[in-house]
Order: structure tokens, then sequence, then C-alpha cells
């Protein structure tokens, strides 16, 4: 087995492919601008596992200047362990303290591994991966960074008693809030792309992507937009919060009547005069929800120790884990 680095999406090709890997595609790789990608292959020229690293704009942490291993696959155990010490000799090379993973070069793009999987089905743009992925970073001198959860709301019928105050001060204050119109998607993609930047900030590990990115990857979910689901607050013709949800179309794929939607990002412009517009917002989603015939809620890939994940009320029940990986580096 050896390791290859490669200059071009289209090298790629050059490898046929092993059952549990598959390629990484050109769009990634040339959207993501990985500072490095490497494959492992064998003598026949076989791929068996691949990763993107990321050092020059990484997120600050603590003490620390961070690496990325994104983009993640591996066969087996073997392959793991050389492309995973590998990687992080590379990035102890190029300055970097602490290797993080997987994370495909920012917080936007895909990251974190799903460590304990419930009974649940998969859910509309959850990420996946193989199980045993976890554990080949952790058997590599990795431990968990951070822990994210997805919860299961079966009662949307909840009706929270603050709300009805808080949209009486928020209308008080010039907010109002109206669903997303998608047949002027950009213009209230735009103003949410604004929004994210003050908002999320002070996220953990973020760091922001370009307009251009932003609005490919939300502008590709218009097909299946419902607009009553889809929140945008405004005051005085600015966006300061929205909900972004949509129908678990999984279910679809699985031959199911959707009635799940799932609850993917919320966010508040960072101001006291705000206080409660989220909590306002995902009532309010929750409650067209609930008139549209949904009967659950997902609340998906929350930081376990946001307080966003308190908004779902007694009702829900934790229905996934996930965990990103971190190891200092020497």
């Amino acid at each position: 087995m050896q390791l290859i680095k490669i200059q071009s999406p289209e090298e790629m090709a050059n490898f046929s492919l092993h059952p549990a890997v598959s390629r990484t595609t050109a769009t990634e790789l040339t959207l993501h601008r990985p500072d490095a990608h490497w494959l492992a292959v064998d003598d026949g020229r076989q791929l068996l596992g691949r990763c993107s690293l990321w050092w020059k704009a990484t997120a600050p942490f603590e003490d620390h200047r961070l690496g990325y291993i994104g983009h993640y696959a591996a066969a087996n155990d073997p392959v793991a362990e050389k492309l995973l010490n590998h990687a992080c000799a590379d990035l102890s090379q190029n300055g970097c303290t602490q290797a993080v993973g997987p994370l495909d070069g920012t917080t936007w793009r895909r990251y974190r591994f799903i460590t304990w999987r419930g009974e649940a089905p998969p859910f509309f743009l959850e990420p996946d991966n193989l199980d045993a992925w976890p554990g080949q970073f952790q058997k590599n001198g990795f431990s968990i960074l951070a822990e994210y959860i997805s919860t299961l709301n079966s009662d949307l019928n909840y009706q929270d008693p603050r709300a009805e105050e808080i949209s009486r001060r928020m209308q008080a204050r010039g907010v109002c809030i109206r669903c997303i119109d998608p047949e002027h998607l950009d213009r209230d993609l735009d103003g949410i792309f604004e929004l994210s930047l003050e908002s999320f900030r002070k996220n953990f590990l973020y760091s922001p992507i370009a307009r251009e990115e932003f609005m490919s990857m939300y502008g590709g979910i218009k097909p299946f937009l419902h607009r009553e689901l889809t929140l945008v607050a405004e005051q005085h013709g600015r966006t300061v919060g929205f909900m972004f949800a949509l129908p678990d179309a999984l279910q679809a794929k699985r031959g199911q009547r959707i009635d799940q939607v799932i609850l993917k990002t919320i966010a508040i412009r960072p101001d006291r005069a705000l206080a409660g517009l989220g909590r306002l917002l995902f009532h309010t989603a929750l409650s067209n929800a609930r008139k549209l015939g949904y009967r659950r809620a997902v609340h998906a890939l929350m930081h376990a120790a946001n307080r966003s994940t308190n908004l779902g009320q007694g009702s829900t029940v934790v229905m996934r884990r996930y965990a990103l990986f971190s190891k200092e580096l020497v």
C-alpha cells in the first residue's frame, strides 16, 4: 500500500474503487480547495482510503493552530492507521499543533461522525459514515473534541406559554415573521447569508465561506422547500432571524408518507432587544408544521452543550449522537 498526493480532480479517475471507498468528487476538490489530498492505494491501483487536509485558513481554537482532516474514507483499520498517521505528520510539518476531524475545511460543510445510531432511520441531509470510522480515529490517538445530537419530537401539540408575549414584544419593536419566498429565493438567501456571518461568527470552530458557495449550497435545496416551514424575521427591512426547516424527503424514498419535518438551522442577529426571537421562530415553525399535517420533528445536529437543545420541551428524545475528534501534534 502506498500514499499518493494528487494535484487535480482528474487524477482520481486513475484508480479503481474498493467497495467501502468512493472517490472525493471533482466538485468537492475544486470548491472546498483543500491544501492537500492524499490517497491510499494498493499495488493493483485500487483506492483503499482518502483524506483532504487544510491548514492555511482554519478557525482559531485556544492556543492551537488547527489542521483539519476531511473527505475521509478508509477500507479497514490498517489503511486508516497509515492514512491518519501520515495526515498528522503532514499537518505538523505545516505548523499545526492539533488535528481535528472529520471536517471538510469549514463547519458549513460536512463534519463529525455518527457515533450512536439508535433505531431511527436516516433523515434528509443527515451526514453518514461507516460505523468503523470513529473507532479508526480513536485507535490512532484521537479523542472526542465535541459532541452533537439530533433529537426527535413526537408531539407537535405543545404550546409554548411564552410565545404570545414574545410575539407582542417583537411586533412592538418592528419585527415581523414571514415565510420564505421561493420565487425570490436569491433575495432571501442574500439576507440570510449576511445574518449568518454575524450570528455564527462566535460559534465553535466557525469560519466563513464565500457567498457563491453559500448560495449554491442553499439554492440546491429549492426543490425541497415548503414555504411555511422556512421562516424569515425582518426588522425595518433587514433580516434579523431565520428558521430553516424542510420536509424529510427520505421518507418518500422509503415509500412512506412525509410526516416528519427537519428543523435544521436557526440564527438570530446578536442583539439583546431580539431576546426570545429564536424561541418564537421555533414555536411558529412547529405550529405551521402541525397545521400542515406533520406529526414529528427532528431537531438536527445540535451541539450537545447548545442552549437550543432546550427548545424542544420535554417531548423530545435523543435519536442520534455524533462526535468531532482531535489529536495534539508533536
